[in-house]
């Protein structure tokens, strides 16, 4: 096959997996919503809507109809998109000659967009909300894994090193950012697991299950930020570390900044003011309206930035790895010392 036909090939596998990931993210909004609405049950069938086939359902019925049917229809509508575009990327990826090593990581993406087509359905056909919950799990797990398709098709992946020799010397302590990147990312996922079962803890929940959820999800937010932070300005701080490195810690260091304030904003709009401050003229004003647009767009932002920020690590982390290949550095997972706090990992990569 001429070279100009395989760079084709391998161009249409790079351009799929970055129209998965855009198209990804906004799903995990939109479902995000329909758990803000309530609007989970809003269509009581499935795969069918009301009775109709899912693509036939009227369009001014869904289009001009109650929000959350709007809302909910429109979600499974945009999955099966999503399942289309999977599907797309993995003929792109057998297609082409120098991704076949990713072969298999495309099967189990597909794999993954069905099984959450099997969640979606089975949660409406059992009404049953642990389901909602593994749901709402799973989705940022299939959206970290398309980020990691995508990251391995890009031109970074075949030549991580550039036009630089390989006998280079490598950044000193690369290996302890990759590390350090793999131990953020189990630890971000673990924040999605508190929050997705704070979000869908049932109503006959003992009183004080929503007291020690909401604790362990503030504390684990303080510890990742702290971690982040340091992890972040250690990468952007350092003068031998490559573009490639770089450019995600820098757009992390600003996901991290706005999930702060997307999730003090999104406590305010739910539960009202805390630490007392209703009490106070400048603050007595504000009522908690429930299903208010604005408050629930500011609620699901705040659900779909953490699935944005698990993503961006993931981006993060395989480049440090590949870094770490490209260097024949000695590769190993985590270690439990990259737990103890800022200090161990402001040491593991000073």
């Amino acid at each position: 096959m001429p070279d100009i036909a395989t760079d084709n090939l391998n161009r249409s596998a790079r351009r799929w997996a970055i129209v998965l990931v855009c198209a990804t993210f906004p799903l995990i909004w939109v479902g995000g919503l329909v758990t803000t609405y309530g609007a989970g049950m809003a269509v009581p069938d499935w795969p069918s809507t009301f009775g109709y086939n899912l693509f036939l359902y009227p369009l001014s019925t869904w289009i001009l109809g109650p929000f959350d049917l709007f809302v909910e229809h429109g979600h499974r509508l945009f999955a099966a998109l999503v399942g289309v575009f999977t599907i797309m990327l993995l003929v792109a990826i057998y297609r082409s000659p120098s991704q076949q090593r990713l072969r298999g990581l495309a099967l189990v993406a597909l794999a993954g967009v069905i099984l959450q087509g099997l969640l979606g359905g089975a949660r409406v056909l059992f009404d049953e909300r642990a389901l909602a919950t593994i749901h709402a799990c799973t989705a940022p797990l299939f959206f970290a894994l398309v980020v990691g398709l995508a990251s391995m098709t890009s031109p970074f992946w075949k030549k991580p090193l550039g036009d630089l020799p390989r006998d280079r010397r490598a950044p000193d302590k690369l290996a302890g950012i990759a590390q350090a990147a793999t131990l953020a990312t189990g630890l971000v996922f673990l924040q999605i697991v508190l929050g997705a079962l704070l979000r869908h803890l049932p109503v006959t929940a003992r009183p004080g299950t929503f007291g020690v959820l909401v604790q362990f999800h503030l504390m684990m937010a303080a510890l990742l930020t702290l971690f982040l932070a340091v992890l972040t300005v250690r990468i952007l701080g350092r003068r031998d570390l490559p573009r490639s490195l770089k450019r995600p810690a820098a757009v992390i260091s600003l996901v991290i900044v706005c999930q702060l304030l997307l999730g003090g904003a999104s406590w305010v709009s739910r539960y009202g003011w805390p630490f007392g401050l209703a009490d106070h003229g400048l603050f007595a004003g504000y009522t908690v309206q429930a299903q208010a647009m604005i408050p629930s767009l500011i609620i699901t932002a705040h659900v779909a930035f953490g699935s944005l920020l698990l993503g961006l690590l993931v981006w993060l982390t395989s480049r440090s790895w590949r870094l770490c290949q490209a260097y024949k550095l000695p590769l190993a997972l985590p270690t439990m010392s990259l737990v103890i706090g800022g200090a161990s990992c402001q040491g593991g990569m000073a």
